[in-house]
């Protein structure tokens, strides 16, 4: 760590067993982190290595900071001996195939999650990138400055079809905000409905590789 802000880690680790128990330690700042996110938590494919020791952490940390949340630990769980070990880190193992539309559908949903529909019928012409980007930054899911905090909470999820030259139809949704308060999820949804377009023509999809450099 070059920030002394934060709290340092070991200049080096003598065995896997060490390494294991740091990353699953609840660091003050994972405490804090924890005492400020609000509702539950899922950690989306558990079953591996670095997702039982997050959803470890994140439960002995908010048993740290006094927060009474569950912690859904989320994966096909292939391996029997694997749906064991995410309930005995503290979690609530949920089975989903995260391929499978509708088994995802049906995962636990956050507080705060919005969507914004096709004003029209017709045809996607422009997807701003750079302005989804500020949004997040905007919604606290990125750093305007290296100073600021990340909230792992808020964000930005595209409909499966917001692509340039798709067909879409009125009221259908275009992306989901993901926001902490009602406010940052508002001015979320103003400042994207600028960022993607609607023609009333067809419009031919962009190639997905402009060149090949040989």
């Amino acid at each position: 760590m070059t920030d002394a802000a934060l709290t340092p880690l070991p200049e080096a680790f003598s065995c896997e067993a060490e390494i294991e128990a740091c990353m699953r330690r609840p660091y003050p700042e994972v405490v804090d982190l924890m005492r400020r996110l609000p509702g539950d938590l899922a950690i989306l494919g558990v079953a591996g290595k670095m997702g039982l020791a997050l959803g470890a952490v994140a439960v002995a940390a908010s048993r740290a900071a006094g927060v009474a949340r569950r912690v859904y630990g989320v994966s096909r769980f292939s391996a029997p001996d694997t749906f064991a070990a995410v309930a005995r880190a503290g979690m609530t193992p949920l089975q989903c195939d995260l391929l499978d539309a509708a088994a995802v559908a049906r995962l636990p949903r956050a507080p705060l999650v919005s969507p914004l529909l096709s004003p029209a019928d017709g045809y996607i012409a422009q997807v701003d990138a750079r302005e989804v980007g500020y949004t997040v930054v905007d919604l606290g899911g990125g750093r305007a400055r290296k100073e600021d905090s990340i909230d792992p909470t808020v964000g930005i999820v595209l409909a499966e079809k917001t692509k340039v030259g798709q067909p879409v139809s009125r009221g259908a949704p275009l992306l989901w905000v993901h926001a902490i308060s009602k406010a940052s999820q508002d001015a979320a949804l103003r400042r994207l409905s600028g960022a993607l377009q609607i023609s009333d023509h067809p419009v031919e999809a962009p190639p997905l590789i402009h060149t090949v450099i040989r």
